[in-house]
C-alpha cells in the first residue's frame, strides 16, 4: 500500500505539477491518500487582518490544495520531493503556471495589485523618502521627484522647477511608475490570488528597489525569485518560507558590495511574515523614515508606530513630508562662465605705490 501511494505521489509531481489539485488526476491521488482537503479560499496570510481571496470556485483554472502546515499531508510530501530536485520543482511550476494563464485569474491579480498600491507607495515611501521638488539624478541621469521618478503622474518628463503640491498628484505619481514598470512583471510572475494586500505591497517594495526584472531570467523565464515566491504563497509549508526568506533576505546588496539594504530587507519581511502588523493608517500616521534602524525588531517597529510615538505624525505622513520638503530654502550657485574662471576668492594684484 505504501509503495503504491508513492507511486501515485511521482506520477502527481512529473504528470500534473506542483499544484493541479483540480485535475482528475489529482483528486484520484487524494481519495487514495484520504488526506483533508480545503478550498484555495481558505489559505489564509500570515497577516492577521487580511485574508489572501483567490480566483471564484467556478472557473475551470481554480485549484483546490491540501491544508497547508501538515506534515502528513499531501502537499508536504509533495513539497519535500521537489525541493531536492530542482529539475522536477521547474517542471511542475511551468504546468502550474500554465493552468493559471486564463483571462480571470489575470484579472483578478490586477484587482489586487490595484488594492494594494496606496499600501506599496506609503510603504515605500516610509524607506526612500518623498521628495517634492525636482532634483538632478545622477544615476538615473535626469530630474526626479516623488520616490525617485522621473516622469510625471500624465507620463510626461520631469524638468527643473517641477513641484508636487498636492497628496493627490504625489501618490498618482508613483502609481504611474508602478503601472508603467513593475504592474505586468508582478501580474506574470506572482500568485497574487494567493496573497494578501499587505503582502503584494512588500514584495512592491522589494521591487521598487530593486528592479521588476528580477521576477525573470534576461529570456523572460520565471526567476528564482519568481519560483520560491509561487511555492511558498501557494503552499505556505515551513519549508517553502525558509527558502523564500533566504532569497528574500538575499537581495542587500548596493553595487558597491555594502549590506546598507540588509535593514530594509528585514523589516519589510518582518511585515511580509505577519510578525508586524502595521495597518495603512499607521503608516500614515508616523513620520516617513520611521523603520530606519529597526532591523526586523517588533518591539522597537511597535514602539515607533505606536499613537504617543516621538514620530507620530500631526498628519498624513506623506502630505507633512512634502509641506517640509516646500517649506524649505534653496540657495542656487551661480554657475560659472565656461572658459572662465570666476574671479571670486582669488587673490587680488597689491597696487604699486608711487611714493616709492
Amino acid at each position: 500500500m505504501k509503495r503504491k501511494l508513492k507511486d501515485k505521489i511521482i506520477n502527481v509531481t512529473t504528470r500534473l505539477g506542483l499544484f493541479i489539485g483540480a485535475s482528475a488526476g489529482f483528486h484520484g491521488v487524494a481519495s487514495a491518500q484520504e488526506a483533508p482537503f480545503s478550498d484555495a479560499d481558505s489559505l489564509k496570510s500570515n497577516n492577521t487582518e487580511i485574508v489572501n481571496t483567490p480566483a471564484e470556485k467556478e472557473d475551470s483554472a481554480t485549484i483546490d490544495f491540501p491544508t497547508a502546515g501538515r506534515k502528513d499531508s499531501l502537499a508536504q510530501q509533495i513539497d519535500d520531493s521537489i525541493s531536492v530536485d530542482p529539475v522536477k520543482r521547474k517542471l511542475c511550476l511551468d504546468t502550474y503556471r500554465a493552468s493559471v494563464q486564463n483571462d480571470s485569474i489575470i484579472n483578478l491579480r490586477r484587482e489586487k495589485l490595484d488594492a494594494a498600491k496606496e499600501y506599496m507607495v506609503y510603504l515605500t515611501a516610509h524607506f526612500e523618502d518623498f521628495r517634492s521638488r525636482a532634483y538632478w539624478d545622477p544615476l538615473g541621469k535626469c530630474y526626479s521627484y516623488g520616490i525617485g521618478n522621473c516622469e510625471k503622474a500624465n507620463g510626461t518628463k520631469v524638468v527643473k522647477g517641477d513641484v508636487i503640491r498636492s497628496e493627490e498628484e504625489g501618490i498618482a505619481t508613483v502609481i504611474h511608475h508602478i503601472d508603467k514598470n513593475m504592474a505586468d512583471d508582478m501580474v506574470k510572475y506572482l500568485p497574487m490570488e494567493h496573497m494578501s494586500e499587505v503582502e503584494i505591497a512588500v514584495m512592491g517594495s522589494l521591487l521598487y528597489n530593486t528592479g521588476s526584472g528580477k521576477l525573470r531570467t534576461k529570456t523572460g523565464a520565471p526567476s528564482e525569485l519568481s519560483d520560491l515566491a509561487t511555492i511558498h504563497f501557494v503552499l505556505r509549508t515551513e519549508r517553502s518560507e525558509q527558502e523564500f526568506k533566504k532569497k528574500f533576505l538575499s537581495y542587500k546588496r548596493t553595487k558597491s558590495g555594502s549590506n546598507v539594504l540588509l535593514d530594509r530587507r528585514e523589516n519589510e519581511y518582518a511585515i511580509l511574515s505577519g510578525e508586524v502588523v502595521l495597518p495603512i493608517e499607521k503608516l500614515k500616521g508616523t513620520m516617513l523614515g520611521a523603520l530606519h534602524g529597526c532591523h526586523g525588531d517588533v518591539e522597537k517597529i511597535e514602539a515607533r508606530f505606536a499613537p504617543d510615538s516621538k514620530l507620530a505624525c500631526p498628519t498624513d505622513s506623506l502630505r507633512y513630508a512634502m509641506k517640509k520638503d516646500l517649506a524649505r530654502t534653496y540657495v542656487r550657485k551661480s554657475t560659472p562662465t565656461k572658459g572662465k574662471t570666476p574671479t571670486r576668492g582669488r587673490a587680488q594684484p597689491r597696487p604699486r605705490s608711487n611714493t616709492r
